[in-house]
Protein backbone atom coordinates (compact mmCIF):
# COMPACT_ATOMS: atom_id res chain seq x y z
CA UNK A 1 0.00 0.00 0.00
CA UNK A 2 1.47 3.38 -0.98
CA UNK A 3 1.86 6.35 1.38
CA UNK A 4 -1.07 8.31 -0.08
CA UNK A 5 -3.47 5.39 0.49
CA UNK A 6 -2.26 5.03 4.08
CA UNK A 7 -2.79 8.77 4.68
CA UNK A 8 -6.33 8.67 3.25
CA UNK A 9 -7.30 5.63 5.34
CA UNK A 10 -5.82 7.04 8.56
CA UNK A 11 -7.41 10.49 8.15
CA UNK A 12 -10.77 8.90 7.22
CA UNK A 13 -10.70 6.81 10.40
CA UNK A 14 -9.99 9.93 12.47
CA UNK A 15 -12.89 11.70 10.76
CA UNK A 16 -15.21 8.75 11.37
CA UNK A 17 -14.42 8.94 15.09
CA UNK A 18 -17.00 11.75 15.17
CA UNK A 19 -19.67 9.04 15.10
CA UNK A 20 -18.32 7.53 18.33
CA UNK A 21 -19.25 10.62 20.32
CA UNK A 22 -22.72 10.66 18.80
CA UNK A 23 -23.34 6.97 19.57
CA UNK A 24 -22.19 7.34 23.19
CA UNK A 25 -24.26 10.48 23.77
CA UNK A 26 -27.35 8.87 22.22
CA UNK A 27 -27.25 5.60 24.14
CA UNK A 28 -29.91 6.99 26.46
CA UNK A 29 -33.46 5.84 25.71
CA UNK A 30 -34.64 9.42 25.36
CA UNK A 31 -32.71 12.58 24.61
CA UNK A 32 -34.40 14.29 27.56
CA UNK A 33 -32.88 11.67 29.87
CA UNK A 34 -29.42 13.08 29.14
CA UNK A 35 -28.29 15.64 31.68
CA UNK A 36 -26.91 18.06 29.14
CA UNK A 37 -25.35 20.30 31.76
CA UNK A 38 -23.13 17.41 32.82
CA UNK A 39 -22.15 17.05 29.17
CA UNK A 40 -21.55 20.81 28.96
CA UNK A 41 -19.31 20.56 32.02
CA UNK A 42 -17.18 17.78 30.60
CA UNK A 43 -17.10 19.51 27.20
CA UNK A 44 -15.81 22.72 28.78
CA UNK A 45 -13.08 20.79 30.58
CA UNK A 46 -12.00 18.96 27.44
CA UNK A 47 -11.88 22.15 25.35
CA UNK A 48 -9.80 24.06 27.90
CA UNK A 49 -7.50 21.11 28.54
CA UNK A 50 -6.88 20.64 24.82
CA UNK A 51 -5.68 24.24 24.60
CA UNK A 52 -3.48 24.39 27.68
CA UNK A 53 -2.24 20.79 27.76
CA UNK A 54 -1.81 20.09 24.04
CA UNK A 55 -1.97 23.05 21.64
CA UNK A 56 0.04 25.64 23.59
CA UNK A 57 2.80 23.22 24.73
CA UNK A 58 3.15 22.09 21.11
CA UNK A 59 3.69 25.70 20.06
CA UNK A 60 6.32 26.48 22.69
CA UNK A 61 8.25 23.33 21.84
CA UNK A 62 8.89 24.85 18.40
CA UNK A 63 11.60 27.54 18.63
CA UNK A 64 10.73 28.81 15.14
CA UNK A 65 7.33 30.09 16.30
CA UNK A 66 7.10 33.71 17.47
CA UNK A 67 4.95 33.68 20.67
CA UNK A 68 3.92 37.29 20.09
CA UNK A 69 2.50 36.55 16.65
CA UNK A 70 0.88 33.35 17.88
CA UNK A 71 -0.98 35.04 20.72
CA UNK A 72 -1.96 37.94 18.46
CA UNK A 73 -3.60 35.47 16.05
CA UNK A 74 -5.24 33.65 18.96
CA UNK A 75 -6.65 36.96 20.28
CA UNK A 76 -7.94 37.87 16.81
CA UNK A 77 -9.53 34.41 16.65
CA UNK A 78 -11.38 34.99 19.93
CA UNK A 79 -12.57 38.43 18.80
CA UNK A 80 -13.44 37.06 15.37
CA UNK A 81 -15.64 34.30 16.79
CA UNK A 82 -17.33 36.88 19.02
CA UNK A 83 -18.20 38.96 15.94
CA UNK A 84 -19.37 35.87 14.06
CA UNK A 85 -21.65 34.92 16.96
CA UNK A 86 -23.07 38.44 17.14
CA UNK A 87 -23.81 38.45 13.40
CA UNK A 88 -25.38 34.99 13.48
CA UNK A 89 -27.43 35.82 16.57
CA UNK A 90 -28.65 39.08 14.96
CA UNK A 91 -29.45 37.34 11.67
CA UNK A 92 -31.49 34.57 13.30
CA UNK A 93 -32.83 36.54 16.25
CA UNK A 94 -33.91 40.14 15.76
CA UNK A 95 -37.13 41.79 16.74
CA UNK A 96 -39.87 40.46 18.97
CA UNK A 97 -39.73 36.95 17.48
CA UNK A 98 -36.27 36.12 18.87
CA UNK A 99 -36.39 33.29 21.44
CA UNK A 100 -34.28 34.02 24.50
CA UNK A 101 -32.79 30.53 24.48
CA UNK A 102 -31.67 30.45 20.83
CA UNK A 103 -28.28 28.72 20.58
CA UNK A 104 -27.66 28.62 16.82
CA UNK A 105 -24.46 30.59 17.32
CA UNK A 106 -23.11 27.94 19.72
CA UNK A 107 -23.57 25.20 17.12
CA UNK A 108 -21.96 27.23 14.33
CA UNK A 109 -18.99 28.26 16.47
CA UNK A 110 -18.45 24.68 17.62
CA UNK A 111 -18.62 23.27 14.09
CA UNK A 112 -16.16 25.86 12.78
CA UNK A 113 -13.70 25.10 15.55
CA UNK A 114 -14.13 21.36 15.08
CA UNK A 115 -13.53 21.70 11.34
CA UNK A 116 -10.29 23.62 11.91
CA UNK A 117 -9.16 21.18 14.59
CA UNK A 118 -9.75 18.15 12.36
CA UNK A 119 -8.13 19.92 9.42
CA UNK A 120 -4.99 20.32 11.57
CA UNK A 121 -5.19 16.64 12.59
CA UNK A 122 -5.22 15.68 8.92
CA UNK A 123 -2.11 17.76 8.28
CA UNK A 124 -0.35 16.13 11.24
CA UNK A 125 -1.26 12.64 10.00
CA UNK A 126 0.00 13.32 6.49
CA UNK A 127 3.29 14.84 7.62
CA UNK A 128 3.82 11.94 10.06
CA UNK A 129 3.31 9.31 7.33
CA UNK A 130 5.69 11.19 5.06
CA UNK A 131 8.37 10.70 7.72
CA UNK A 132 7.64 6.97 8.07
CA UNK A 133 4.63 4.62 8.18
CA UNK A 134 5.45 3.69 11.79
CA UNK A 135 5.36 7.32 12.94
CA UNK A 136 2.19 7.84 10.90
CA UNK A 137 0.42 4.94 12.62
CA UNK A 138 1.56 6.08 16.07
CA UNK A 139 0.38 9.63 15.35
CA UNK A 140 -3.00 8.37 14.12
CA UNK A 141 -3.52 6.29 17.27
CA UNK A 142 -2.59 9.26 19.46
CA UNK A 143 -4.99 11.55 17.58
CA UNK A 144 -7.81 8.99 17.87
CA UNK A 145 -7.23 8.82 21.63
CA UNK A 146 -7.52 12.61 21.81
CA UNK A 147 -10.51 12.76 19.47
CA UNK A 148 -12.85 10.42 21.36
CA UNK A 149 -13.48 12.75 24.34
CA UNK A 150 -13.45 15.72 21.95
CA UNK A 151 -16.17 14.22 19.75
CA UNK A 152 -18.29 13.26 22.78
CA UNK A 153 -18.07 16.91 23.77
CA UNK A 154 -18.97 18.11 20.27
CA UNK A 155 -22.06 15.89 20.08
CA UNK A 156 -23.20 17.13 23.49
CA UNK A 157 -22.67 20.76 22.49
CA UNK A 158 -24.72 20.38 19.29
CA UNK A 159 -27.55 18.69 21.19
CA UNK A 160 -27.39 21.50 23.75
CA UNK A 161 -27.68 23.98 20.86
CA UNK A 162 -31.01 22.40 19.90
CA UNK A 163 -30.02 20.33 16.87
CA UNK A 164 -31.94 17.17 16.05
CA UNK A 165 -30.14 13.84 16.24
CA UNK A 166 -30.09 13.57 12.43
CA UNK A 167 -28.48 17.01 12.05
CA UNK A 168 -25.95 16.28 14.78
CA UNK A 169 -24.86 13.14 12.92
CA UNK A 170 -24.75 14.88 9.53
CA UNK A 171 -23.00 18.13 10.45
CA UNK A 172 -20.58 16.62 12.96
CA UNK A 173 -19.51 14.00 10.40
CA UNK A 174 -19.11 16.53 7.57
CA UNK A 175 -16.92 18.86 9.64
CA UNK A 176 -14.97 15.94 11.10
CA UNK A 177 -14.04 14.79 7.61
CA UNK A 178 -12.04 17.98 7.08
CA UNK A 179 -9.24 15.78 8.43
CA UNK A 180 -9.14 14.11 5.00
CA UNK A 181 -9.00 17.50 3.27
CA UNK A 182 -6.13 18.61 5.51
CA UNK A 183 -4.27 15.35 4.94
CA UNK A 184 -4.54 15.55 1.15
CA UNK A 185 -3.49 19.20 1.00
CA UNK A 186 -0.56 18.50 3.30
CA UNK A 187 0.52 15.53 1.16
CA UNK A 188 0.60 17.56 -2.03
CA UNK A 189 1.78 20.86 -0.52
CA UNK A 190 3.87 19.80 2.46
CA UNK A 191 6.44 22.57 2.29
CA UNK A 192 3.79 25.31 2.12
CA UNK A 193 1.83 24.08 5.15
CA UNK A 194 4.77 23.94 7.52
CA UNK A 195 4.98 27.74 7.71
CA UNK A 196 1.26 28.36 8.38
CA UNK A 197 0.56 25.51 10.80
CA UNK A 198 1.03 27.79 13.85
CA UNK A 199 -1.70 30.05 12.46
CA UNK A 200 -4.18 27.15 12.29
CA UNK A 201 -3.25 26.07 15.81
CA UNK A 202 -3.74 29.63 17.11
CA UNK A 203 -7.18 29.89 15.46
CA UNK A 204 -8.26 26.54 16.91
CA UNK A 205 -6.98 27.50 20.38
CA UNK A 206 -8.85 30.80 20.27
CA UNK A 207 -12.02 29.04 19.19
CA UNK A 208 -11.83 26.46 21.98
CA UNK A 209 -11.20 29.11 24.66
CA UNK A 210 -14.04 31.30 23.40
CA UNK A 211 -16.51 28.43 23.08
CA UNK A 212 -15.73 27.09 26.56
CA UNK A 213 -15.69 30.37 28.47
CA UNK A 214 -18.18 32.49 26.51
CA UNK A 215 -20.83 29.91 25.63
CA UNK A 216 -20.58 26.79 27.77
CA UNK A 217 -19.41 27.83 31.25
CA UNK A 218 -22.07 30.61 31.43
CA UNK A 219 -24.67 27.86 30.98
CA UNK A 220 -23.32 26.17 34.11
CA UNK A 221 -23.53 29.46 36.01
CA UNK A 222 -27.30 29.50 35.48
CA UNK A 223 -27.74 26.56 37.84
CA UNK A 224 -28.93 27.56 41.31
CA UNK A 225 -29.29 24.21 43.10
CA UNK A 226 -26.19 23.53 45.21
CA UNK A 227 -26.16 19.78 44.58
CA UNK A 228 -26.29 20.23 40.82
CA UNK A 229 -23.68 23.00 40.92
CA UNK A 230 -21.30 20.58 42.65
CA UNK A 231 -22.17 17.84 40.15
CA UNK A 232 -21.54 20.07 37.13
CA UNK A 233 -18.28 21.30 38.63
CA UNK A 234 -17.08 17.73 39.11
CA UNK A 235 -17.87 16.98 35.46
CA UNK A 236 -15.92 20.07 34.39
CA UNK A 237 -12.83 18.87 36.28
CA UNK A 238 -13.49 15.34 35.00
CA UNK A 239 -13.25 16.66 31.44
CA UNK A 240 -9.82 18.12 32.20
CA UNK A 241 -8.71 14.91 33.94
CA UNK A 242 -9.91 12.65 31.14
CA UNK A 243 -8.09 14.68 28.52
CA UNK A 244 -4.93 14.76 30.64
CA UNK A 245 -4.99 10.98 31.19
CA UNK A 246 -5.56 10.24 27.51
CA UNK A 247 -2.83 12.68 26.49
CA UNK A 248 -0.38 10.66 28.59
CA UNK A 249 -0.95 7.61 26.38
CA UNK A 250 1.30 8.91 23.61
CA UNK A 251 3.99 10.35 25.89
Amino acid sequence: MNILSQIIIASSIVGAISLVGIVIIMQSKKQIDINLKNVIGIASGVLLASVFLELLPEVFENPAIDPGNFFAIMLMSILGFYLIERLIHWHHCHGANCPSDSKTHVAVTNLMGDGIHNFIDGILIATAFLVSPEIGIATTIAIIAHEIPQEISDAGILLHAGMSKAKVILYNFIFAMTSVVGALLAFFYTSRFESIMPMFIAIAAGNFIYLALADLVPELHREQEKKKIAQHTLWLFAGVAIFWLISRIDK
